[in-house]
């Protein structure tokens, strides 16, 4: 059973605004499959199944002002955090010959994350009459998740830890005004981005030997 709740509030006093939610969503999953296939004299059979569970809360908060009827500035601010967030497969295949078992394998996946973000706009329009304007857009977004597995394949097991970090900064600026009976529009606009992995082997078991941090 999945479900989630919300609530948001907004004030505004003459040109003033100043709002704010808040939201949580739980999300559940379940799902067994089962696939047989025959080829002659040879059978197999896999059997599947999924269980998965996320906890996720949103919050948001802003404020814009708007002076006249040509002009206004604000930003919003939004953070997102999952804290409890697992994911788990376990797969079993089996092939037989004339009803002979002639392989057999069985894997476990355990998966735990840890995503959150912060998420920053804020914005300018600024009109100097009703044809010329000014406008500023800035974007900043970080984000972080971190994942672990436990990975089991018949007698061998692998433990990993990866964490992931993001960075977006962003902005624009456009300005417009009329010339010679038409429009002239000249700005700029920028963006910087970095993406940082880090995955560790944190086990000296047999898959390790092979698969290294990096």
């Amino acid at each position: 059973m999945s479900h989630g709740a919300s609530g948001t509030l907004n004030y505004r006093k003459n040109g003033f605004d100043v709002f704010g939610s808040i939201r949580y969503t739980i999300r559940q999953l379940e799902a067994n499959q089962t696939g047989e296939q025959y080829y002659s004299d040879i059978h197999n059979n896999e059997d599947v199944s999924i269980e998965g569970r996320n906890y996720t809360l949103t919050t948001t908060l802003g404020s814009n002002y708007q002076w006249n009827e040509r002009s206004s500035a604000g930003f919003r601010y939004q953070y997102i955090n999952t804290p409890r967030q697992h994911y788990n497969c376990f797969n079993d295949e089996t092939t037989t010959r004339r009803g002979v078992i002639t392989h057999y394998i069985t894997s476990k996946d355990y998966r735990q994350e840890k995503p959150e973000r912060h998420y920053l706009n804020a914005y300018c329009n600024y009109g100097f009459n009703d044809e010329t304007y000014l406008k500023l857009d800035v974007d900043f977004l970080n984000g972080r998740t971190i994942t672990n597995q436990d990975y089991n394949l018949g007698e061998i097991s692998l433990y990993s830890r990866n964490e992931a970090k993001n960075i977006l900064y962003a902005g624009r600026l456009l300005f417009s005004t009329p010339l010679w009976g038409g429009t002239v529009k000249t700005g700029a606009e920028a963006s910087y981005t970095t993406n940082d992995n880090h995955y560790d082997v944190v086990d000296d078991d047999v898959i390790a030997s092979s698969i290294h941090s990096t």
